[in-house]
C-alpha cells in the first residue's frame, strides 16, 4: 500500500553519541613562568615584574596602589613544528629577523581613580597585565 504524499512528514534523527575522552591528550603549550632573571632557562619566559604607582608619582590611582604586571623575556628558537605564520610571511619578504619573546595574552587591571574632574571613577585598562609570554 503506498502512502499518499500529504501523510509523508519529514523527521530528523537526534541520535546523540557519546565519545569517550581520549586518555593521552595533548595539552596546549603553556609559558614558562620563572621567578628571576638569575633562573637557569634561556627560553621566552614571564618575569615577575611589580609597579608601585606611586613611585611614578600617580597618586591618582586610589587602587590598586601596585601592580603586578610582569614581562616576557628570552630567547625564541624555533624548531620546525613551531614556526609561525607570521615567521613565513617575514622569511619570504627577506626579512630574516629571529622570533621575539612578547606577551600573547593580558589580563584587564581593573582600578578606582580619580577623573579629570576629581571625581572617583572605576575603569579597566586592557593590555597591561601580561598573562602568557610566547614567540612571535
Amino acid at each position: 500500500m503506498e502512502i499518499p504524499a500529504h501523510d509523508q512528514k519529514p523527521y530528523i534523527d537526534l541520535t546523540l553519541k557519546s565519545r569517550p575522552k581520549p586518555m593521552n591528550r595533548d595539552k596546549r603549550m603553556i609559558s614558562l613562568e620563572c621567578e628571576d632573571e638569575t633562573t637557569t632557562t634561556t627560553a621566552c619566559c614571564r618575569y615577575p615584574m611589580v609597579i608601585d604607582f606611586s613611585g611614578f608619582g600617580w597618586d591618582w590611582i586610589l587602587s590598586p596602589k601596585t601592580l603586578e604586571a610582569h614581562y616576557c623575556s628570552g630567547e625564541c628558537n624555533h624548531s620546525f613544528l613551531s614556526v609561525t605564520h607570521s615567521h613565513i610571511v617575514e622569511q619570504a619578504k627577506g626579512n630574516y629577523q629571529t622570533a621575539c619573546c612578547v606577551p600573547q595574552k593580558y589580563n584587564v587591571l581593573k582600578m578606582v581613580y580619580y577623573s579629570n574632574r576629581e571625581r572617583i571613577q572605576f575603569g579597566m585598562v586592557h593590555g597591561i597585565i601580561v598573562d602568557r609570554c610566547g614567540c612571535t
